[in-house]
């Protein structure tokens, strides 16, 4: 079974309030509270929990229905049909700024009361699932570890993620509604001139860009950084394109990582082609410990082994030798 709404009237003439809550009553919903203030609205709002306020424009105190409802949207978030005796275009256009759901002129029509709450709940609800919608996605968005732009068909930036503030150097609120080319510098080594923005031919063409070999951003810094770039087109439930969604991804570290890589392995290779160098058989004087080199000579050692490998050799003697040679100058 369907919970009943519920429904919070605010209304300072009592017997009008009364009659309102019968009616509400009647059509199926709960009342669950009427103030005759605007401090017992609010306090009310609060404690109660609407589904939906009515609120009587003219309240006596100080915050009349108008001030009230604007601090219950922004504190609570409860949606307000406005009820009035009057229907003067100055009140009307006050009630405006507070973006209610509707307006009901007392004494009120029933069937005009039941139709503008159902509707007003159903909106509300719609509007809730979408701002959570758009929270999460601007949540993910921005939790994103790339730079995340987005675009109308224009080329003009209508979003920016933190990523894209700390690669590109541009303040979310400064870059919005900007040209993406006068925000976003692209280049490449071997052309002199900034690259266009792929956000243009991806629109044009309705297909995916991704850009990966030698292309540099240029932030407000001017510092160069290397990036990939992958660009789609945006499209409505109509298939039109609205705009384009751009990811930056710096690779600086993956290059660095690359670079490091390729010298390990360069040193490597040299270090195993030193080896090879000394391999095979060596002919050695078994006297003076020369080597018979490749070229027919006979070679120190020390001298063979500097040249063929990285190895340098610093002279000294070992303890038995010492002991040898202390004896032999009569030294020990």
């Amino acid at each position: 079974m369907q919970e009943k709404a519920k429904i919070l009237v605010v209304e300072d003439e009592q017997i009008t309030a009364m009659a309102i809550e019968q009616t509400l009553k009647d059509l199926g919903f709960k009342v669950v509270g009427h103030a005759n203030c605007s401090d017992e609205a609010l306090s009310l709002a609060e404690k109660r929990d609407p589904d939906l306020i009515l609120m009587d424009i003219k309240l006596d105190g100080k915050i009349d229905g108008i001030k009230t409802a604007e601090i219950i949207k922004k504190n609570y978030n409860i949606p307000v049909i406005f009820l009035t005796a009057y229907s003067d275009q100055g009140t009307l256009n006050r009630a405006k700024i507070t973006e209610p759901f509707s307006y009901l002129l007392k004494p009120l029509n029933e069937r005009e009361l039941l139709a503008s709450i159902q509707i007003a709940i159903f909106h509300h609800h719609t509007e809730s699932k979408i701002k959570a919608h758009e929270q999460w996605l601007s949540t993910t968005l921005n939790s994103i570890g790339d730079a995340v732009i987005s675009t109308n068909v224009k080329g003009e930036i209508e979003f920016f993620n933190p990523v894209a503030e700390k690669l590109i150097g541009w303040k979310k609120d400064k870059a919005s509604h900007k040209k993406i080319e006068n925000i976003i510098k692209l280049t490449h080594p071997e052309k002199r001139k900034y690259l266009t923005n792929p956000v243009f031919e991806s629109i044009k063409k309705r297909e995916k860009i991704f850009l990966e070999k030698n292309i540099f951003l240029i932030n407000q810094i001017n510092k160069s950084i290397p990036v990939e770039i992958n660009t789609a087109p945006i499209l409505d439930d109509n298939d039109n394109v609205i705009g384009a969604v751009q990811i930056i991804r710096d690779i600086s570290e993956r290059i660095a990582a690359e670079q490091h890589r390729e010298k390990l392995i360069k040193e490597l290779q040299e270090a195993l082609e030193t080896v090879k160098k000394l391999e095979g058989l060596l002919p050695i004087c078994s006297w003076c410990k020369k080597i018979y080199d490749e070229e027919g000579n006979w070679t120190q050692l020390e001298e063979y082994i500097h040249s063929h490998s990285r190895a340098t050799f610093t002279h000294g003697m070992c303890p038995e030798c010492s002991k040898k040679v202390m004896k032999k100058e009569g030294l020990d």
